[in-house]
């Protein structure tokens, strides 16, 4: 190219281009027009227009590799940017209640999020309780709702955080006893990689743990279906307390959410988001034991020093422990400070969290009686200090003890209000407010089966955990148990191998109690965690509850050690050997039981490039899903011998008993009065998963054995499920005949009655006495054909105790019924008695 080429160019370039370009070496640039001049906007325009040219153009190219409408990235802003609106509308109501309605304004910012956010989740679950009982769920109220929370409380929140910006001290000079900053850096850093650990553990549906698809998802899932919330008859766990259901339910309303993966990852998202609140409560915890926020800034990360919140049945998954435990805190916080100085508001802002929790699980108590006795220490103190006549600086509304003395009153009718809903919705369904429990108590409860009382005491609460013994063994061992609880599990063996994942460090900690100078409040928020424990070790030893309170134990914990570190060096050193050796014990707990969701959440995450980003979430609750497709919209299924159904997306009932009051297989004495009990139930399938084993009792077994095989209509097998249709016409009565049992152990060989053969195997106290047949087994041969002919079944058992010639006989004249448990064999008789 030659001069000419060269020179013409260089009059095309801008001038502002060719002074940039013969500018010598290390001259500082030259200035950008920051003008709102034509100029000025037209560089920026065409700037814009450049990047979204860009845009299209990599997204058209891009999209032939992976197309952009499959984008996981596109699908967790939308889970993340609703659980976002989600949590600014409740923290915008709690707000509002909290600041605007009853004029708290006296806490530090931290902690007045902490509690607002506690709040607003309780008027939020409140307004969806009002909607769910005039039957308006669907996708308007989800956008509707939102809309109107934010719009009243949004102001209310941008106020306060102005005040706070402009009451912030100077963060120029920092405290002496502050950490430097290579510490708060490692503890930021072992926090952030813990938090994000936690969240790849749970980010995929394979996260979701047993109860919650049992349960608390088909809540939601069964509310947002029906438009409404409806009763649940034929399932107790339903009933218990469903604020954690209703939290969830916006995202199964919530337009775009068709899909049910995405449903059930909105949940676990939105339960992770809850742990963040968690979190906060820990620094405001904190910060008021140190009586200065500040220095609890990073005391959140000391939650994983309890690293039992990555194991199984203890970790985040959609149930309700870790929701309760959001409240714990708050819960703490409202009753320190009603004892501190008490008024008439601060007793509705305790009730109102107390009802949350409440509302939450009824295991709300571990946490809540101890609380009433930090109340009623701080309510002995004043009594005391007035009797003495000392001059109290108490802000009561009116000043005077007749005014105080009805706070508590104040805060237990707030705290009955919020928790009325639940009550009131298990009254009006089965004529008992806290059903399936109390039976015996509410004697008009319904539905309610025979024994139903002792099978509820006994299954559904599982007996096998609860401590044995008088009150005062119950308490000794809550005692031993109180020092060993962290260093021993006491749940399912392979969930962790015994091996203690808790985290100790509550416990280790306690002697140093002793050395950190006078710390009233650090005694106070110890002795709540403590009662808790104890209160724990006295009624139901399953670990996972543990977590109910552990944000107690967390922020005692958290306290402890930043008061130990600022008692200096030496002090330091011992602090950080005891922590360091907790954090590398517990380094692992991540995969003890976690690795199968951390793979799952991989293969979801590489799913675009393995090219199966369409299908990504399709196996998750897949026979579950397929199965629900398969049966018209009204069907109402039986689930038998199992509990987990998210996903069938249909009215269900189980059988099992102890776990439901509508179905009592002891009260059927033929294959014609079972047909008739389903009908008038309006049931029309049946679901069992295959290969399972034997039923409470004989009576259960042969009756759906010959139900099932006779005369339903097998309707496909969906993953190891088996689904029934109902026979189009009902079963005939037929006349009443005895059952032929052989080799059934515990049951002598003969001829029974169906009824004498509905004894409960599981628990001696409801046996039917000792099982004695009415006819038994002939010895001569000879009698065997008719003795056979005389039964409508025959179940023959493991045992080879009777003669080989007998099962042969069986075999040919009666029918094999190919539904069976896998304990026995049971045979039909070929021709009707």
């Amino acid at each position: 190219m030659g001069l000419p080429s060269l020179t013409l160019i260089s009059h095309l370039v801008p001038k502002r281009l060719r002074a940039m370009t013969n500018a010598p070496l290390g001259s500082p640039p030259a200035p950008l027009d920051s003008g709102a001049g034509p100029r000025a906007w037209m560089r920026q325009g065409a700037i814009a227009i450049l990047c979204a040219a860009a845009v299209v153009v990599f997204a058209i190219f891009v999209d032939g590799i992976y197309p952009v409408k499959t984008w996981l990235g596109t699908r967790v802003l939308l889970l993340w940017g609703s659980v976002a609106v989600l949590h600014l509308s409740c923290l915008c109501l709690g707000m509002l209640v909290m600041v605007k309605g009853l004029g708290v304004r006296d806490r530090p910012p931290i902690e007045t999020l902490a509690v607002s956010m506690a709040v607003g989740v309780v008027s939020w679950v409140l307004l969806m309780y009002a909607a769910g009982a005039i039957h308006i769920y669907g996708r308007p109220l989800a956008i509707v709702l939102p809309l109107i929370c934010v719009g009243g409380g949004i102001g209310t929140l941008t106020r306060s955080v102005r005040r706070w910006c402009t009451k912030e001290p100077s963060q120029t000079i920092r405290n002496a006893h502050e950490s430097s900053t290579l510490v708060r850096a490692i503890v930021i850093g072992f926090g952030t990689l813990c938090l994000g650990a936690m969240y790849l553990q749970l980010f995929s549906p394979a996260a979701l743990n047993y109860d919650s698809v049992w349960c608390h998802l088909t809540v939601a899932e069964s509310y947002a279906r029906e438009g409404g919330i409806v009763a649940f008859p034929g399932d107790y766990a339903k009933n218990v307390p469903q604020l954690t259901p209703l939290f969830h339910l916006w995202g199964f309303l919530l337009l775009g959410f068709d899909e049910p993966a995405l449903q059930w990852m909105f949940a676990l998202h939105n339960e992770f988001a809850l742990f963040l609140w968690t979190l906060v409560g820990v620094v405001a915890a904190v910060g008021w034991i140190l009586a200065e926020p500040r220095r609890a800034r990073i005391s959140w990360a000391a939650f994983f020093l309890f690293p039992g919140i990555f194991v199984y049945d203890s970790n985040l998954g959609g149930a309700a422990d870790h929701v309760l435990a959001f409240f714990a805190l708050p819960m703490f916080l409202c009753a320190a400070r009603l004892a501190e100085r008490p008024t008439r508001r601060k007793a509705i802002l305790l009730g109102m969290v107390v009802g949350g929790a409440l509302s939450t699980k009824y295991q709300a108590v571990y946490v809540l009686f101890p609380v009433m006795g930090l109340l009623a220490y701080g309510w002995l103190k004043l009594g005391l200090a007035k009797r003495k006549g000392q001059a109290i600086a108490i802000a009561a509304e009116h000043g005077t003890w007749a005014e105080l003395a009805i706070i508590p009153g104040v805060a237990l009718l707030t705290a009955a209000l919020v928790v009325a809903p639940h009550f009131l919705r298990n009254y009006i369904f089965y004529s008992n407010p806290i059903y399936p429990f109390m039976q015996d108590v509410f004697t008009a409860s319904h539905p309610q089966l025979r024994d139903g009382a002792y099978l509820v005491s006994h299954v559904f609460t599982d007996r096998n955990w609860q401590p044995q013994g008088t009150m005062l063994k119950k308490a000794m061992d809550a005692v031993v148990l109180f020092f060993t609880f962290s260093f021993k599990p006491h749940y399912y063996y392979e969930f962790h191998h015994n091996v203690p994942s808790f985290g100790s460090l509550f416990t280790l900690m306690l002697p140093l109690l002793l050395l950190v100078g006078r710390q009233p409040r650090l005694w106070r928020i110890v002795a709540c965690g403590s009662g808790s424990i104890l209160l724990w070790a006295m009624t139901f030893l399953v670990d996972r509850n543990l977590q109910t309170f552990l944000p107690l134990l967390v922020a005692s914990t958290a306290g402890i050690i930043v008061l130990a570190w600022q008692r200096g060096w030496l002090a330091r050193v011992g602090v950080g050997l005891l922590v360091s050796f907790q954090v590398l014990w517990g380094a692992d707990a991540i995969f003890y039981s976690g690795h199968e969701r951390l793979r799952s959440a991989v293969e979801i995450i590489m799913s675009g490039f393995a090219g199966t980003a369409r299908t990504r979430l399709d196996s998750f609750q897949a026979a579950y899903l397929a199965l629900g497709k398969s049966l018209p919209p009204n069907a109402t299924v039986v689930l038998h011998g199992t509990h987990g159904q998210l996903g069938i997306n249909r009215r269900v009932y189980l059988d099992w008993a102890g776990f439901q009051g509508l179905i009592d297989y002891r009260s059927l004495h033929s294959v014609a009065e079972l047909d008739a009990r389903f009908r008038s139930l309006g049931i029309t399938h049946f679901a069992r998963p295959m290969g399972i084993g034997a039923a409470p009792s004989k009576q259960e077994d042969i009756l759906l054995s010959l139900f099932l095989s006779q005369y339903a209509t097998a309707a496909g097998t969906f993953g190891g499920l088996e689904l029934f249709a109902m026979p189009a016409t009902p079963v005939p009565a037929t006349a009443s005949a005895p059952v032929i049992v052989l080799g059934v152990p515990g049951y002598p060989d003969g001829a029974y009655a169906i009824d004498k053969l509905g004894t409960h195997e599981w628990f001696p106290d409801l046996q039917n006495g000792p099982a004695i047949p009415d006819v038994p087994l002939p010895t001569d041969p000879a009698e065997w054909p008719k003795f056979l002919e005389s039964g409508m079944a025959t179940m023959i058992g493991p045992s080879g105790s009777f003669a080989p010639a007998l099962s042969a006989l069986v075999e040919q004249s009666q029918t094999r019924m190919r539904i069976a448990p896998n304990t026995a064999s049971i045979f039909a008789r070929k021709t009707p008695p």
